[in-house]
């Protein structure tokens, strides 16, 4: 691995008029340091993590402007990197059902959509900013706390019309808003007594047809996957998949220390 130091988030205004408050950098290097946050990959949650946050601190660089400070590790091809037990990285826990979008989908037809799709869950729709807009459009469907092999049921009893939930979902993806649109559904789940685990199944750019299949069938097949999958590894913290053709594939997984259960390569 390769240590890499670097400036995660800063109190002055970014380039979407963003300001943070020292107390949220201190919540941030607080996270790190209790966890294993991972290090993405231009916000593309189909690419495994390129390595993860072990520590970070909270500096002034002047006056009245502060910095989170991170130090990393970046997996390197051939690495062998030992399990490690002392903490384990987050996993978003949902309490429902969220709908959670980025800055595309921000023209007033879209946010009428939202509004119809999030009343079925009642939930409000959350937007989230992510810095790869310009390529990437991602509508993330967040569900849980569910159990692993029955949550399939337990999502459809949540929403009050399934149908016209695919409809409103169906809608929204028919916009070509960039290179790539992605579905991303996302499940916590308990594994095993109050342990957590998360479950992503991305679609690239889905057609009509897709989006039918995976909430009729894939749901069932992603249950039974799941179980086979978790059976013989407890270090499993997050399986990422992808969903084409009526098929689910994984991706990659995660270890709860952070560390993807794939080969990284060059």
């Amino acid at each position: 691995m390769k240590k890499v130091e670097m400036t995660l988030a800063s109190s002055q205004v970014n380039g979407e008029k963003d300001v943070l408050s020292e107390e949220a950098l201190n919540t941030l290097a607080e996270q790190i340091n209790t966890h294993f946050l991972p290090i993405g990959i231009e916000h593309d949650p189909r690419l495994p993590d390129s390595g993860r946050f072990i520590s970070a601190e909270v500096v002034a660089i002047e006056d009245g402007v502060y910095i989170v400070k991170g130090t990393g590790e970046l997996f390197e091809k051939g690495d062998v990197i030992p399990l490690d037990e002392t903490r384990e990285m987050p996993v978003r826990e949902y309490n429902g059902i969220n709908i959670i979008y980025d800055l595309n989908f921000n023209t007033p037809e879209d946010q009428n959509i939202l509004q119809k799709l999030s009343s079925l869950v009642s939930a409000a729709p959350e937007e989230e900013r992510k810095k790869n807009i310009d390529s990437l459009s991602i509508l993330l469907i967040g569900a849980g706390v569910f159990l692993v092999g029955k949550f399939c049921h337990a999502f459809q009893d949540e929403i009050s019309d399934y149908d016209a939930f695919k409809a409103h979902i169906k809608s929204l993806m028919a916009t070509q808003r960039c290179d790539e649109n992605l579905l991303e559904c996302e499940f916590s789940s308990f594994k095993k007594e109050n342990e957590i685990i998360d479950t992503s199944v991305i679609l690239t750019n889905p057609s009509p047809k897709d989006i039918d299949l995976f909430f009729d069938q894939g749901l069932k097949d992603l249950d039974a996957l799941l179980i086979d999958t978790l059976k013989d590894d407890d270090a499993i913290k997050k399986v990422v998949l992808e969903y084409q053709n009526g098929i689910l594939k994984i991706l990659h997984a995660i270890r709860q220390d952070a560390v993807p259960m794939v080969h990284v390569e060059d």
